[in-house]
């Protein structure tokens, strides 16, 4: 983090400015292979967590209405975990691709 701060000064603290700064650091660095890794992972991850959640709703949620199962209730439970267990992965993914592009930006 100190070198982030000789490097640029003082870090923003709000949102919207840190933002905005992150995105110029990226900018620079988005060729290297761990970000371009990072990044790939992380938009893969937005992906399937997006697809989990349509398909729960679209699939799951009209199956606990149509008829009084049991297994329409583990099967919605079974798409929830997998919406969930996505989710965190994409969170994840964010992260690391964000540390990446920072990690990049201290070594210079």
């Amino acid at each position: 983090m100190s070198a982030l701060v000789n490097l640029h000064g003082v870090l923003p603290t709000l949102a919207r400015e840190q933002n905005q700064h992150w995105y110029k650091i990226y900018k620079e660095h988005k060729a290297e292979p761990s970000v371009l890794k990072s990044h790939k992972e992380f938009l893969l991850g937005r992906d399937m967590t997006s697809m989990a959640f349509l398909f729960m709703m679209l699939a799951g949620v009209p199956a606990l209405f149509i008829s009084v199962w049991s297994w329409n209730t583990i099967y919605f439970g079974v798409l929830l975990v997998i919406y969930l267990a996505t989710s965190n992965l994409a969170r994840n993914h964010g992260r690391r691709f964000v540390t990446n592009v920072l990690a990049m930006e201290s070594t210079k």
